[in-house]
């Protein structure tokens, strides 16, 4: 049996476990304690975090500008992507043509989708497909990923809008169309008026 008295005048022996957190793991803090029967206990936490998107139609947001009432749109198809794997120019930042996202999903019924198991730092979102109907988001949109940002429960809340794409073609088309008859139609009454006007005083 060895004894702390066998280590007397020689090099301690140094010891380093390390624990990694499942990927997704939900948002929060977790702790893992280390001893040996020689040792005293060591205890570490990590703090693991979220992103919670909401995809919501912007034509439903209230006239004080809640999203209480908001509608939420599902199948919006997104990416997240680290900071190194984007370069930000004059503000405006571009996905590298060699990225690979960290993360990939769609929203739910209810507009909603979280993504799990991140660290600090500053991550980038892409809206890579819009729900039918609707415009999307055209350049990532940067969130910043910190303990100050989470709060309490972890998660940084993302809302994303959308709005509805203009409708070309159908009764639009027709009302200019019949609009512009209409104005053809005055004019060569007016020409017709015309001259029978002058015919009368001939």
């Amino acid at each position: 049996m060895i004894e702390n008295s066998d280590f007397d005048n020689t090099t301690p022996i140094v010891i380093t476990y390390t624990a990694n957190l499942k990927d997704a793991t939900a948002a929060g803090a977790y702790t893992n304690t280390a001893w040996t029967q020689e040792t005293s206990k060591s205890t570490v936490t990590v703090d693991t975090y979220g992103i919670q998107i909401f995809k919501y139609d912007g034509s439903t947001v209230g006239e004080d500008s809640s999203l209480e009432n908001a509608t939420g749109l599902q199948g919006a198809q997104f990416a997240l992507y680290s900071s190194d794997d984007v370069t930000v120019t004059n503000d405006k930042a571009t996905v590298n043509q060699d990225a690979t996202p960290i993360w990939t999903g769609s929203s739910g019924t209810n507009g909603y989708v979280t993504i799990n198991g991140l660290a600090e730092g500053t991550y980038y979102l892409v809206e890579t497909e819009t729900p039918t109907g609707y415009t999307g988001a055209s350049e990532p949109i940067s969130v910043t990923v910190s303990k100050e940002a989470a709060g309490t429960d972890y998660t940084v809340d993302v809302n994303v809008a959308n709005t509805k794409t203009p409708t070309t073609g159908g009764a639009g088309t027709m009302f200019y169309t019949f609009g512009g008859l209409a104005i053809v139609a005055a004019a060569g009454v007016v020409f017709l008026a015309s001259r029978k006007s002058r015919k009368q005083s001939a």
